[in-house]
C-alpha cells in the first residue's frame, strides 16, 4: 500500500490513490446499479410466469372440476376425487397468481414433514407425470425414424435380389478362386 504523504500528485492536482479510490466506488456503485436493475427485469419475468402458470392451473381447475360434476351420482367417490383435485389446484393456483411463492415453499414443506408418505407419492406422481409430459413432446418436436433393417423381402411378383459375385470366375482375384 503507498503512502499517500509520498504519492505523487496527478496531474489534475489529485492524489493517484484517491484517484484509485472514486474509481473503485464509481465502478462498485455502477456494479450495484445493474445488479438492482437485472434482478428488478427478473423478478418482473418470473411474476409474469408465475401469474401466467396460476392461470393456467386455474383453468385445469374448473376442467378438472367440470369432468367431476359431469359424472353420474353412481360414481359419488370419483365426483368427490374430481373436487377435491380441483380445490387443491385452485389452492396452488392462488400462490402463483398472487406472486406468494415464499409461502408455498414453506407450506409445502410443512407438508412434507408432516407427511412424508403422501409427499413421496405426490413427488413420484409428478415425476411420471413430467417424463409423460417430456416423452409426448419430444415425438411431436421430431418425426419419428422409420426401422431399418438390413434386408427387405421383395413385394411379391418380384424376382430376388441377384449376386453381387462376378459373372465370371475370372474376375476374382487369384487367391480367391479357388475357394
Amino acid at each position: 500500500m503507498t503512502d499517500p504523504t509520498f504519492a505523487t500528485p496527478s496531474p489534475g492536482g489529485r492524489n493517484p490513490a484517491a484517484a484509485s479510490d472514486d474509481i473503485r466506488t464509481a465502478a462498485h456503485d455502477a456494479a450495484e446499479q445493474t445488479k438492482a436493475r437485472l434482478r428488478e427485469k427478473g423478478d418482473q419475468k418470473i411474476d409474469a410466469a408465475s401469474t401466467s402458470a396460476g392461470e393456467q392451473l386455474r383453468t385445469v381447475a374448473d376442467q378438472l372440476r367440470q369432468a367431476g360434476d359431469g359424472l353420474g351420482e353412481e360414481q359419488g367417490w370419483a365426483r368427490q376425487v374430481f373436487s377435491q383435485g380441483a380445490d387443491g389446484l385452485e389452492r396452488v393456483s392462488s400462490y402463483f397468481r398472487d406472486g406468494r411463492m415464499d409461502t408455498f415453499a414453506r407450506d409445502l414443506q410443512g407438508f412434507a414433514r408432516s407427511n412424508p408418505a403422501a409427499f413421496l407419492a405426490g413427488s413420484v406422481a409428478l415425476g411420471f407425470l413430467a417424463a409423460r409430459i417430456a416423452k409426448t413432446a419430444a415425438a411431436h418436436a421430431a418425426p419419428a425414424a422409420q426401422p431399418t433393417t438390413a434386408y427387405t423381402a421383395p413385394p411379391t411378383g418380384m424376382e430376388e435380389p441377384r449376386s453381387f459375385a462376378p459373372a465370371d470366375a475370372s474376375d476374382l482375384d487369384p487367391t480367391m478362386r479357388d475357394l
